[in-house]
């Protein structure tokens, strides 16, 4: 009787460490994965969008990207600008642009995302414009 209860504990321990291990998994490819659309989205601005077309989502005050959007596929599909929108989503994780204007654009990406209980923000920050590199 002893046996089948130490049994017992330890199968149900492990069990839940196995459960506990696939949720953290579940936790990281989904960090994985907005992390490279991340990326991919501030490259796809930084070389593919020029100054006009970024000057027009902040005259359109189109700051933000829904989760169903956040696909690297998408950025193929549609193009960058075209999945900006000006409501911000109110569920799931989104994409926020700041951008503030001059004759070099300061850009800042922030990807929220709700992880269990909490929100995650992945921020990301660069420079576009019209200017000229300097050689020392």
């Amino acid at each position: 009787m002893c046996s089948i209860t130490i049994f017992s504990t330890l199968f149900i321990t492990v069990l839940s460490i196995q459960i506990n291990n696939l949720k953290i998994k579940s936790i990281n490819n989904e960090i994985y994965n907005y992390s490279v659309f991340l990326e991919a989205a501030k490259n796809n601005i930084m070389y593919n969008c020029s100054y006009d077309e970024i000057q027009k989502l902040d005259f359109e005050k189109k700051y933000y990207i829904s989760k169903e959007n956040l696909q690297i596929d998408k950025i193929k599909d549609k193009g960058i600008q075209n999945l900006f929108v000006t409501e911000k989503p109110l569920n799931g994780a989104y994409l926020v642009i700041n951008i503030e204007e001059g004759k070099v654009m300061k850009l800042n990406l922030k990807l929220y995302e709700k992880i269990r209980k909490g929100t995650k923000v992945i921020e990301c920050e660069f420079y576009k414009g019209k200017y000229h590199r300097t050689k020392n």
